[in-house]
Protein backbone atom coordinates (compact mmCIF):
# COMPACT_ATOMS: atom_id res chain seq x y z
CA UNK A 1 0.00 0.00 0.00
CA UNK A 2 2.46 2.58 1.02
CA UNK A 3 4.93 1.80 -2.58
CA UNK A 4 1.64 2.17 -4.28
CA UNK A 5 0.81 5.38 -2.98
CA UNK A 6 4.33 6.42 -3.69
CA UNK A 7 4.00 5.11 -7.36
CA UNK A 8 0.50 6.76 -7.68
CA UNK A 9 1.80 10.15 -6.71
CA UNK A 10 5.01 10.33 -9.16
CA UNK A 11 2.66 9.18 -12.01
CA UNK A 12 0.74 11.96 -11.17
CA UNK A 13 3.56 14.63 -11.47
CA UNK A 14 4.71 13.14 -13.99
CA UNK A 15 1.43 13.40 -16.02
CA UNK A 16 0.87 16.74 -15.08
CA UNK A 17 4.43 17.98 -15.53
CA UNK A 18 4.47 16.43 -18.99
CA UNK A 19 1.25 16.45 -20.47
CA UNK A 20 -0.68 18.70 -18.80
CA UNK A 21 -2.63 15.93 -17.58
CA UNK A 22 -4.77 16.51 -14.35
CA UNK A 23 -5.17 12.97 -12.39
CA UNK A 24 -8.01 12.55 -9.20
CA UNK A 25 -6.10 10.99 -6.62
CA UNK A 26 -7.74 8.99 -3.71
CA UNK A 27 -4.53 8.94 -1.72
CA UNK A 28 -3.59 12.43 -0.16
CA UNK A 29 -0.06 13.23 0.34
CA UNK A 30 -0.54 13.64 4.21
CA UNK A 31 -1.38 10.19 4.40
CA UNK A 32 1.77 8.62 2.31
CA UNK A 33 3.76 10.61 4.58
CA UNK A 34 1.99 9.18 7.74
CA UNK A 35 2.18 5.84 6.54
CA UNK A 36 6.13 6.38 5.54
CA UNK A 37 6.82 7.55 8.84
CA UNK A 38 5.10 4.61 10.52
CA UNK A 39 7.40 2.71 8.23
CA UNK A 40 10.58 4.29 10.05
CA UNK A 41 8.96 3.76 13.44
CA UNK A 42 9.36 0.16 12.73
CA UNK A 43 13.46 -0.10 13.02
CA UNK A 44 13.53 2.99 15.69
CA UNK A 45 11.76 0.56 17.83
CA UNK A 46 14.03 -2.43 16.68
CA UNK A 47 16.94 -0.58 18.26
CA UNK A 48 15.27 0.98 21.19
CA UNK A 49 14.92 -2.69 22.09
CA UNK A 50 18.24 -3.65 21.84
CA UNK A 51 17.83 -5.76 18.60
CA UNK A 52 20.58 -3.43 16.39
CA UNK A 53 21.33 -5.54 13.80
CA UNK A 54 18.08 -6.18 12.82
CA UNK A 55 16.84 -2.68 13.51
CA UNK A 56 19.81 -1.98 10.97
CA UNK A 57 18.58 -4.08 8.48
CA UNK A 58 15.29 -2.65 8.53
CA UNK A 59 16.21 1.04 8.72
CA UNK A 60 18.43 0.29 5.68
CA UNK A 61 14.87 -1.60 3.45
CA UNK A 62 13.16 1.23 4.21
CA UNK A 63 15.35 4.00 3.45
CA UNK A 64 15.45 2.50 0.30
CA UNK A 65 12.63 2.68 -0.38
CA UNK A 66 11.99 6.39 0.71
CA UNK A 67 16.20 7.76 -0.22
CA UNK A 68 15.03 11.52 -1.04
CA UNK A 69 12.99 12.22 2.43
CA UNK A 70 13.53 14.14 5.76
CA UNK A 71 13.09 10.19 7.44
CA UNK A 72 15.54 8.84 5.50
CA UNK A 73 18.00 11.26 6.69
CA UNK A 74 17.12 10.68 10.47
CA UNK A 75 17.45 6.71 9.58
CA UNK A 76 20.70 7.16 8.01
CA UNK A 77 22.21 9.09 11.50
CA UNK A 78 20.99 6.67 13.78
CA UNK A 79 21.95 3.73 11.25
CA UNK A 80 25.63 5.03 11.63
CA UNK A 81 24.94 5.44 15.59
CA UNK A 82 23.69 1.79 15.69
CA UNK A 83 27.09 0.66 13.69
CA UNK A 84 29.68 2.71 16.38
CA UNK A 85 27.53 1.18 19.09
CA UNK A 86 28.35 -2.14 18.22
CA UNK A 87 31.73 -1.50 17.52
CA UNK A 88 32.11 -0.06 20.88
CA UNK A 89 30.46 -2.35 23.29
CA UNK A 90 30.89 -6.00 20.99
CA UNK A 91 34.73 -5.47 20.71
CA UNK A 92 34.95 -9.00 20.47
CA UNK A 93 32.89 -9.86 17.63
CA UNK A 94 34.35 -11.14 14.06
CA UNK A 95 31.87 -8.96 12.71
CA UNK A 96 33.77 -5.78 14.08
CA UNK A 97 35.74 -5.36 10.25
CA UNK A 98 32.26 -5.87 8.85
CA UNK A 99 30.64 -3.30 11.11
CA UNK A 100 33.35 -0.70 10.40
CA UNK A 101 33.25 -0.85 6.94
CA UNK A 102 29.54 -0.73 6.28
CA UNK A 103 29.79 2.76 8.65
CA UNK A 104 32.27 4.11 6.49
CA UNK A 105 30.61 3.87 3.43
CA UNK A 106 27.12 5.24 4.93
CA UNK A 107 28.82 7.90 6.04
CA UNK A 108 30.66 8.38 3.13
CA UNK A 109 27.21 8.38 1.52
CA UNK A 110 25.50 10.96 4.13
CA UNK A 111 28.70 13.33 3.09
CA UNK A 112 27.80 13.74 -0.27
CA UNK A 113 24.34 12.06 -1.27
CA UNK A 114 22.06 15.53 -0.15
CA UNK A 115 24.71 18.21 -0.99
CA UNK A 116 23.06 19.27 -4.37
CA UNK A 117 19.85 19.08 -3.07
CA UNK A 118 17.36 21.45 -4.38
CA UNK A 119 15.45 21.53 -0.78
CA UNK A 120 16.96 23.00 1.23
CA UNK A 121 15.29 21.46 4.04
CA UNK A 122 16.77 17.97 3.01
CA UNK A 123 20.12 19.41 2.21
CA UNK A 124 20.47 21.26 5.76
CA UNK A 125 19.44 18.41 7.83
CA UNK A 126 21.93 15.82 6.07
CA UNK A 127 24.91 18.73 6.35
CA UNK A 128 23.82 18.67 10.33
CA UNK A 129 23.98 14.89 11.08
CA UNK A 130 27.55 14.82 8.87
CA UNK A 131 28.49 17.45 11.38
CA UNK A 132 27.02 15.05 14.33
CA UNK A 133 28.47 12.14 13.48
CA UNK A 134 31.99 14.01 12.56
CA UNK A 135 31.74 15.24 16.71
CA UNK A 136 31.00 11.34 17.39
CA UNK A 137 33.46 9.79 15.72
CA UNK A 138 35.92 12.60 17.34
CA UNK A 139 34.22 11.78 20.75
CA UNK A 140 35.17 8.20 20.35
CA UNK A 141 38.78 8.69 19.56
CA UNK A 142 38.42 7.96 15.27
CA UNK A 143 40.18 11.30 15.01
CA UNK A 144 41.08 10.41 11.17
CA UNK A 145 37.66 9.76 10.37
CA UNK A 146 36.25 12.86 11.87
CA UNK A 147 38.33 14.85 9.82
CA UNK A 148 37.35 13.40 6.99
CA UNK A 149 33.90 13.90 7.19
CA UNK A 150 34.09 17.60 8.05
CA UNK A 151 36.40 18.30 5.24
CA UNK A 152 33.48 15.88 2.87
CA UNK A 153 30.72 18.62 4.76
CA UNK A 154 33.01 21.75 3.95
CA UNK A 155 33.56 20.54 0.10
CA UNK A 156 30.48 19.40 -0.32
CA UNK A 157 27.93 21.42 1.27
CA UNK A 158 28.76 24.74 -0.02
CA UNK A 159 25.75 26.12 0.30
CA UNK A 160 24.62 25.16 3.81
CA UNK A 161 23.90 28.43 5.56
CA UNK A 162 26.53 27.64 8.75
CA UNK A 163 29.70 25.75 6.56
CA UNK A 164 31.42 28.71 5.92
CA UNK A 165 31.44 30.06 9.45
CA UNK A 166 31.82 26.30 10.69
CA UNK A 167 35.29 26.62 8.72
CA UNK A 168 36.19 29.73 9.84
CA UNK A 169 35.61 28.52 13.35
CA UNK A 170 37.84 25.65 12.68
CA UNK A 171 40.65 27.50 11.11
CA UNK A 172 40.83 29.28 14.40
CA UNK A 173 40.40 25.91 16.46
CA UNK A 174 43.60 24.96 14.81
CA UNK A 175 45.41 28.23 14.58
CA UNK A 176 44.65 28.03 19.10
CA UNK A 177 45.97 24.46 19.19
CA UNK A 178 48.97 25.30 17.03
CA UNK A 179 48.31 22.83 14.04
CA UNK A 180 49.48 25.06 11.48
CA UNK A 181 49.26 22.35 8.58
CA UNK A 182 45.41 21.76 9.53
CA UNK A 183 44.65 25.13 9.90
CA UNK A 184 46.48 25.65 6.05
CA UNK A 185 44.83 22.33 4.71
CA UNK A 186 41.51 25.06 6.12
CA UNK A 187 42.16 27.38 4.78
CA UNK A 188 42.50 26.39 0.89
CA UNK A 189 39.32 24.87 1.77
CA UNK A 190 37.68 28.19 2.28
CA UNK A 191 39.89 29.59 -0.62
CA UNK A 192 38.64 26.94 -2.93
CA UNK A 193 34.81 26.59 -2.10
CA UNK A 194 33.98 29.85 -0.58
CA UNK A 195 35.30 32.86 -2.38
CA UNK A 196 32.22 35.04 -1.88
CA UNK A 197 31.83 34.61 1.87
CA UNK A 198 33.06 37.05 4.46
CA UNK A 199 35.63 34.33 5.91
CA UNK A 200 37.76 34.26 2.40
CA UNK A 201 39.90 37.14 2.59
CA UNK A 202 40.45 36.77 6.15
CA UNK A 203 41.78 33.04 5.31
CA UNK A 204 44.88 34.93 3.33
CA UNK A 205 45.58 36.58 6.75
CA UNK A 206 45.22 33.35 8.48
CA UNK A 207 47.09 31.41 6.07
CA UNK A 208 50.20 33.90 5.77
CA UNK A 209 50.58 33.63 9.99
CA UNK A 210 50.39 29.88 9.74
CA UNK A 211 52.89 29.49 7.00
CA UNK A 212 55.36 32.25 8.83
CA UNK A 213 55.24 29.54 11.86
CA UNK A 214 56.11 26.45 9.63
CA UNK A 215 59.00 28.53 8.31
CA UNK A 216 57.59 29.01 4.68
CA UNK A 217 58.55 32.56 4.59
CA UNK A 218 57.82 32.60 0.93
CA UNK A 219 53.70 31.35 0.65
CA UNK A 220 53.99 33.58 4.10
CA UNK A 221 54.33 36.38 2.08
CA UNK A 222 51.96 35.62 -0.77
CA UNK A 223 49.66 35.08 1.46
CA UNK A 224 49.63 38.31 3.04
CA UNK A 225 49.84 40.31 -0.53
CA UNK A 226 46.58 38.10 -1.71
CA UNK A 227 45.30 39.70 1.68
CA UNK A 228 45.81 42.71 1.38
Amino acid sequence: APDAGELESKIKEFAEKSYGAKITSKVTGEQIKRVREMQFLVPADLLAEGQTEKGIAEYLDVIGRYPETVDAVRGIEKVVGAYLDLIATEKDSPKQFDWRIDADAIEGYLGERFAGCEDRELMTMAGDAVMRIAALEKQRGQLARSDRLYREFLMNYTNHVGAATIASSMISQCIKEEKWNDALALCKVVQEYYRTSLYYAASFSQASYCYGKIGDKQNAVLSMKRYV
